[in-house]
């Protein structure tokens, strides 16, 4: 798709969803965007919309080739360079429905003017350096958040202060990188380089690019969904627990054990979190090869989870299983439910104050607790979600690749200097990690990385 992008061409496209609805708006970029304008626009004053300033509002109707009204607009003008595209920009504002955007967008391709591509919009306010590539993920991110977490990290990645961390510490690598050439080039004009000076700028690089690595891993379980694992052993009201936090019966409840033989899978929306949230067969000894398989699913969703809600029943004794369970777990982040706070509680919680696990009373049947514990729920979340992480993390997964590969680079480097390889080896990796920073940044272009960003973009965007 990126290849066929051309600047030059004055572009047009419908950037809203053509459907009954109050308004539809139409965007026209390109150094003949008002023109197109003048030829399809009466304004209800008469007036040349050439001439007109930027950032001004029009009156007037749309007209046909014999010069009828086909709706009634306002005209938005914003010329270059002040503008997303950086070029003129002319948005149409029409009644919505789909019979008149189409009407008007007919007219304004007969004008000379070309269909938008999908992206091509934003692809253009990426070459013309309105924005750069970690931008143009985060607005492409921002329009498909589908949870509050992602609107918050697509919006501070918006805000370009990652683009600012990347960019200094790539300055700082350059500048080693031109020490390095003048020390074998000129050695006798690099007096003030020292191979333990850049050691540390080494180790220093690769510390805040490891720091960015882990930040953007941590906000791609927020963009994706926060895995979250009910265990227990059988028959505590895990299911129970599932239908509850859903607000519907989603699993079959049944009072006779091992009921659930598969992981159940589902999302829910916490305090704008989303959590996928996985049912798990009960932890009990299997009888047969289907309960055999059935735990084996259970603990390896339960290895993957980034939280997990353990499951006991308060109104019966606690039993060895359920302590094998939380040696098992102890290492995760865990909430231990205390279910069935409905009865008579026999379960000797003291026992599993050593864990030192957050602990949240409720009951499945009565709803009892569910305010608390989904209150618990959204503080495990935010605690990882801190807005200074995402603010400091890649969205898109090419860009997370490319910033992989510079920290394996960075490493290689420090382990260069340590084993006191030669220094022209030490140049060649140290160019390498440049032209990954590059491509993150887009000073560097990389085909894969511009499909990656500008491929899942919409038509109009």
């Amino acid at each position: 798709m990126v290849n066929k992008y051309k600047l030059g061409d004055t572009i047009a496209a419908l950037a809203t969803y053509p459907a009954a609805a109050a308004i539809n708006v139409i965007k026209i970029s390109g150094p003949g965007a008002l023109n197109a304008a003048y030829k399809i626009f009466k304004p209800k004053r008469k007036k040349d919309i050439r001439r007109q300033k930027t950032f001004t509002l029009h009156y007037g109707w749309i007209t046909d080739t014999d010069k009828k009204p086909i709706d009634e607009v306002l005209l938005a003008i914003m010329r270059k360079p002040n503008s997303y595209t950086r070029e003129d920009i002319v948005e149409i504002s029409t009644h919505g429905g789909f019979l008149a955007a189409a009407r008007i967008f007919e007219r304004i391709l007969s004008s000379g003017v070309r269909s938008a591509l999908p992206g091509e919009f934003s692809w253009r306010a990426f070459v013309n350096g309105r924005i750069d590539l970690t931008q143009a993920a985060a607005i492409n991110n921002l329009v498909s958040s589908s949870n509050l977490s992602a609107l918050k990290a697509s919006t501070a990645q918006l805000k370009g202060s990652l683009r600012k961390n990347l960019s200094l510490i790539k300055e700082k690598l350059f500048s080693l990188y031109v020490n390095l050439e003048a020390s074998l080039n000129f050695p006798e004009q690099a007096a003030g380089f020292s191979l333990s000076g850049a050691k540390k700028i080494l180790r220093k690089a690769l510390k805040q690019v490891t720091l960015l690595v882990n930040n953007s891993q941590r906000t791609q379980k927020y963009w994706e969904g926060i895995r979250c694992v009910i265990c227990g052993r059988a028959n505590v009201g895990k299911s129970s627990l599932l239908n509850l936090l859903l607000s519907k019966e989603r699993a079959i409840v049944s009072e006779t054990a091992g009921t659930t033989r598969d992981v159940i899978e589902e999302e829910i929306n916490i305090a704008g979190a989303v959590l996928k949230i996985y049912d798990t067969a009960g932890i009990l000894r299997p009888k047969d090869f289907i309960s055999r398989k059935a735990q084996e699913h259970t603990y390896r969703t339960i290895s993957e989870a980034d939280l997990i809600l353990f499951v006991i029943d308060g109104s019966r004794p606690l039993k060895k299983v359920d302590f094998l369970i939380l040696d098992k777990i102890k290492e995760k982040k865990v909430i231990i439910v205390v279910n069935k706070k409905d009865l008579p509680q026999k379960a000797a919680l003291g026992r599993l104050r050593h864990y030192r696990k957050q602990t949240v009373f409720v009951s499945s049947l009565t709803g009892q607790g569910l305010p608390s514990l989904e209150k618990a729920i959204s503080r495990s979340v935010s605690a990882q979600a801190a807005e200074e992480v995402m603010e400091q993390s890649l969205t898109d997964v090419l860009q997370l690749e490319k910033l992989k590969e510079a920290e394996k680079l960075l490493a290689k480097a420090v382990e260069i200097l340590n084993k006191k390889h030669t220094i022209d080896f030490l140049q060649l990796v140290l160019s390498q990690v440049l032209d990954c920073l590059g491509e993150i940044l887009g000073e560097k272009f990389s085909a894969d990385v511009l499909e990656s960003i500008f491929g899942k973009f919409c038509i109009g965007k």
